[in-house]
């Protein structure tokens, strides 16, 4: 974890701090040791290496988010559009990491404060790490009804 870390930060002793604090890079059991640890390597106590952790945990907050997190967020993709024989063409795409567990998906198309759940018959792809889920469906409405109608997406 040491040299991945490294690869994704300038070097900055706060940051080695906050990481070394929380075990990324140090093999010390203890936060003591942790602490310890990371002082003997640049000339610190326990305060003062505990300092710059503090001082660093909203960095590395970020550097995680922008890096690691993004890699593995599910997406949800829902489109909508009219057919040609006046119908409803309900196209939903959802990915996400396979051994994550999440809600099911569901939808509910409001058409004049009518609520009608949408039955979801998924096409399932499985992929290495991602499971990459396809609805799509064609609804017949009535003419000039679409002023009035939406789709709730929950899950």
């Amino acid at each position: 974890m040491k040299a991945a870390l490294s690869r994704d930060h300038d070097g900055s002793p706060a940051l080695s701090a906050v990481a070394a604090s929380l075990g990324f890079a140090s093999t010390e059991p203890t936060h003591l040791g942790r602490l310890d640890d990371f002082g003997l390597e640049y000339g610190l106590d326990q305060r003062q290496v505990r300092r710059y952790s503090d001082r660093s945990v909203n960095s590395l907050a970020s550097m995680i988010f922008r890096h690691w997190v993004t890699e593995t967020a599910p997406s949800l993709a829902v489109v909508v559009s009219r057919t040609h024989t006046d119908g409803l063409l309900l196209d939903v795409q959802a990915s996400q990491l396979v051994h994550v567990e999440m809600r099911a998906i569901s939808l509910v198309l409001i058409c004049n404060e009518q609520q009608t759940p949408v039955d979801l018959f998924w096409q399932e792809e499985r992929q290495a790490r991602w499971r990459h889920l396809r609805f799509a469906e064609a609804r017949r409405r009535a003419r000039g009804v679409y002023s009035g109608t939406s789709l709730r997406v929950e899950g």
